[in-house]
């Protein structure tokens, strides 16, 4: 088992990064989505057809 970690470390070096940043960026779009942000927005709500879904209403 060993062997095979010496002889793979590079590959499972480069995939725990590839995984990390993964996560990091799901992470990242689940808190926006959440906190009311909307991550493809480009800060023009009136042409924009997904803004009832990033904006909530305000309250009364």
């Amino acid at each position: 088992m060993l062997q095979f970690i010496i002889e793979n470390l590079a590959t499972i070096i480069i995939g725990a990064l590839v995984a990390a940043l993964f996560v990091y960026c799901v992470v990242k779009l689940v808190r926006e989505r959440k906190g009311g942000d909307c991550s493809a927005c480009g800060c023009n709500c009136a042409s924009c057809p997904n803004s009832a879904g990033c904006h909530s209403p305000p309250k009364k």
